[in-house]
């Protein structure tokens, strides 16, 4: 770990993260795994399971067919990084203070 990172996040959130971008970037038009590991540089399999879960969770729309791909499920505007942190990593429990 970096000492001097202030946050530390997981290589899946950050797919699920620059997908996210990439397909609000695109409006109403379908990305697919494919296009979105081709511009990410990631694999298309890690990839898969990150948009599996932000299809669970509602934040994205699959499109199944060969000109099939995501989109968003909702306004860009109404999606949160706590939106997509959940539905990636887990649901976070706001108990108390952090630090102690």
């Amino acid at each position: 770990m970096n000492k001097n990172s202030v946050v530390n996040i997981s290589e899946m959130l950050s797919l699920a993260l620059h997908s996210m971008v990439l397909i609000a970037k695109k409006d109403k038009i379908l990305l697919s795994v494919r296009d979105i590991a081709e511009t990410t540089g990631c694999s298309i399999n890690h990839l898969a399971k990150a948009m599996q879960r932000l299809t669970q969770a509602g934040l994205v729309r699959s499109v199944r067919g060969p000109k099939g791909g995501f989109t968003l499920n909702k306004a860009a505007e109404k999606i949160s990084f706590l939106d997509i942190y959940e539905a990636v990593e887990a649901k976070i429990d706001a108990k108390g203070c952090p630090v102690g």
